[in-house]
């Protein structure tokens, strides 16, 4: 509940006042900013954490969640970008970014991150239930990609 949450945050904020370069408050306060789509706190919690810790990967999510939400998916593209670098092998990430390309209509680029997180082990409901591919579903290539990779699930 947000009472709860409330307290929680005003207790990151004690715990980042007394331990500045604890990368934990930070990132907690963030993540409940962003439960609760309060942005601009999470955003700026996100950044924090990245500052005491640029290797902590939750941070980069968080910050990627901040600006998907915010509808700022450049910046969400890049953070993106940065995960895929940190998590080489995660197909969620790969999707998030095709997921980002396709709400900016970059097809060739929302296909090729699509392909990367199809070979990377993304199932097919979750491709085929996402509406943030709407402009990849839309074109030919998609239609052809899914082939190639689900032809079972498609039958």
């Amino acid at each position: 509940n947000q009472f709860y949450s409330r307290l929680q945050l005003e207790a990151y904020e004690e715990a980042m006042g007394l331990a500045p370069r604890w990368v934990m408050p930070a990132h907690n306060a963030a993540t409940t900013n962003l439960e609760f789509r309060s942005l601009v706190d999470a955003e700026k919690n996100a950044l924090l954490t990245i500052s005491i810790d640029s290797n902590f990967v939750k941070a980069y999510d968080n910050l990627l969640e901040v600006y998907y939400f915010s509808k700022k998916y450049e910046k969400a593209n890049a953070i993106g970008v940065k995960l895929s670098k940190l998590r080489p092998n995660d197909s969620f990430v790969f999707y998030n970014l095709a997921c980002l390309e396709s709400l900016q209509n970059h097809l060739d680029e929302s296909e090729k991150w699509l392909e990367k997180s199809i070979q990377a082990g993304i199932e097919y409901m979750i491709i085929a239930e996402d509406t943030d591919l709407s402009n990849l579903k839309k074109s030919e290539r998609f239609d052809s990609l899914i082939r190639k990779y689900f032809s079972k699930e498609k039958d």
